[in-house]
């Protein structure tokens, strides 16, 4: 129609199908569509359009998932709807904040990051149920980063704090320290609905890994030697989507946790993070396959089968997700090259920040 085609004309053409089922789809799918087309301009550096349609997602998470008076009443409306527009689970919210605050770090624009990413780390201590304990690493560390690139120093040990207390891989930035890598590797979390659906009993949500094929914990060339350096795990996504504040969780059931008993969250979970760093192929292959998901999406959608979606257990999820991020910090002086990682893309995602 002229309306879709007047839209597209000004969206990068080998993105038009997203963008298209983007706005067939409309506000359910809004926060869904715009952080699946968010990471693949980033992908392709298209910074300037990431930014707009995360932003576009930040303002409706923000709109449910804020900590404010205003926010509390929307929900409360908003969680008796039996079908609700998708703004995801906490760790899909934090991530929202992760790539909007990465775009302010790439344009130097400090206190912005800082508040962006202090916003995912609030988006991972809120879920609907309950308030619970932010322990996610990898926001805490790109926050104190913005705010050290900001004051122009080093962190402090009480800026650190929070973070040491969390128990994770963690290499404090030196204070001659002026590069940031950020490599992502693996395929983020599988939602999926589990339960007997000739039953009477709902059916729930359960998260599965993204991948199985393990790979080596990706080593980094440095600009002042041809020495490499492996990169710190900092983020097991998978992690983030089957804890609440570091507590394991077994499925959520009408939108409410029912956490594990007896679990410990070392032998259990932790243990995840340390048995493999799995590959993450985003390549045309890839695109093409969330292309195609997303359009059937769409297709069921616009033909009315509300079926497809479960609303006691809803299995949307952003699939184009990592499933591990690993932050490495170095010095780098004018006229170095740039940072190289091994191996290099498309196994694993890197970007560099000055």
């Amino acid at each position: 129609s002229a309306v879709l085609q007047s839209y597209l004309a000004d969206k990068p053409s080998a993105l038009a199908p997203h963008f298209a089922v983007m706005m067939a789809q409309g506000e359910r799918n809004a926060v869904l569509n715009a952080d699946r087309i968010g990471v693949m301009l980033f992908d392709q550096k298209n910074y300037l359009l990431s930014e707009q349609v995360f932003e576009d997602a930040i303002t409706r998470i923000a709109a449910v998932y804020a900590d404010n008076e205003h926010a509390e009443t929307a929900r409360s409306l908003w969680n008796k709807e039996s079908v609700k527009d998708f703004k995801g689970e906490p760790y899909e919210r934090a991530m929202t904040y992760y790539y909007r605050g990465l775009l302010h770090l790439l344009k130097n624009e400090y206190d912005l990051a800082r508040a962006t990413f202090r916003e995912g780390v609030l988006q991972d201590a809120f879920a609907e149920e309950e308030q619970n304990r932010a322990d996610f690493a990898l926001l805490m560390m790109l926050e104190t980063w913005a705010g050290g690139c900001r004051n122009g120093k080093a962190p402090t040990e009480a800026d650190l704090a929070e973070i040491k207390k969390l128990d994770r891989p963690f290499t404090p930035p030196e204070p001659s320290d002026n590069v940031l890598v950020v490599v992502e590797t693996g395929k983020g979390p599988v939602k999926f609905s589990q339960g007997d659906s000739g039953s009477s009993k709902p059916r729930y949500l359960k998260f599965s890994p993204g991948d199985s094929k393990p790979q080596p914990i990706p080593r980094l060339i440095l600009p002042h030697s041809e020495k490499t350096k492996p990169s710190a795990l900092t983020e097991d996504i998978f992690y983030q989507a089957v804890t609440r504040g570091g507590r394991p969780i077994d499925a959520i059931i009408n939108g409410k946790v029912q956490f594990k008993e007896g679990v410990n969250i070392a032998g259990d979970v932790m243990l995840v993070a340390g048995a493999a760093v799995l590959d993450g192929n985003r390549n045309n292959k890839g695109a093409a396959n969330v292309a195609g998901a997303a359009l059937l999406l769409g297709g069921l959608i616009a033909k009315g089968i509300s079926e497809a979606v479960e609303p006691d257990a809803d299995i949307r999820y952003w699939d184009n997700l990592p499933g591990y991020v690993h932050l490495l910090t170095t010095t780098a002086k004018p006229g170095h090259k740039q940072v190289e990682c091994v191996p290099a893309p498309p196994s694993s995602s890197a970007v560099t920040i000055s």
